[in-house]
């Protein structure tokens, strides 16, 4: 096992500084300099999305950890700003987007979002996604960043109301950095974001990645490869 997904599997993220120059994070930025509420889903097609993804830095990193038939699947925007400076209570990462829905055991949480489904798929799933988030801002402590508990991601898939059990059980780590850093992480991971104490934006592009096919007939919403 190498050591990010030692790593992984032990802590499940992992910090990854300068993963981006600033410039290459300029120009996605500035695709979204407007700002859109709190953020934009369902990037996964835009431009400046897969500029990233196939970035160099970003392609080798993934492809470290989910082997050469990684792909990514989901892209988020979150956007911390003066006029949409939220908050986000403990919680895991459970939902993916899929092509259409299909009545099966363990496949739950049933949602559409501007015109895309998604569903909670079972742990064995979940526990072998990986997600990137990309700081396109600095973040320091007072711009809301993450805050994640350290090794929580083992726990498996967690009720709501069983997240508060755990939070005094393990390690809370506040994820600090700037412009081009990464942070690897697992989607189980518990993890939570304060509001913002100062008005310097916060831009956090959020990917999300896996290299196989969806068991029980389930079909991913998008793939796109990491390099074309």
């Amino acid at each position: 096992m190498g050591f990010y997904n030692a790593t992984l599997t032990k802590c499940g993220f992992l910090r990854c500084p300068s993963l981006l120059e600033t410039t290459v994070c300029g120009v996605i930025a500035a695709a979204f300099d407007e700002p859109h509420g709190a953020g934009i889903r369902h990037l996964i097609d835009h431009p400046s999305v897969i500029y990233a993804i196939r970035q160099s830095s970003v392609a080798e990193l993934v492809h470290e950890v989910l082997g050469g038939s990684a792909f990514a699947y989901k892209a988020t925007l979150f956007d911390k700003h003066t006029e949409a400076n939220w908050l986000v209570a403990w919680h895991q990462d459970l939902s993916i987007p899929v092509q259409r829905r299909l009545d099966l055991d363990n496949w739950t949480g049933w949602s559409c979002k501007d015109h895309v489904l998604y569903v909670q798929p079972p742990t064995e799933v979940l526990s072998k996604l990986v997600a990137l988030r990309i700081n396109l801002d600095d973040c320091n402590v007072d711009s809301g960043p993450l805050r994640l508990l350290e090794g929580s991601h083992r726990l498996g898939k967690l009720l709501h109301r069983e997240i508060s059990h755990y939070l005094g059980n393990h390690v809370e780590q506040t994820v600090t950095g700037l412009c081009g850093d990464g942070l690897l992480m697992r989607p189980l991971l518990i993890h939570a974001s304060s509001k913002a104490a100062v008005k310097a934006r916060r831009r956090i592009l959020h990917l999300e990645f896996a290299n196989f096919d969806l068991p029980d007939g389930m079909d991913w919403h998008r793939r796109v490869a990491l390099s074309g």
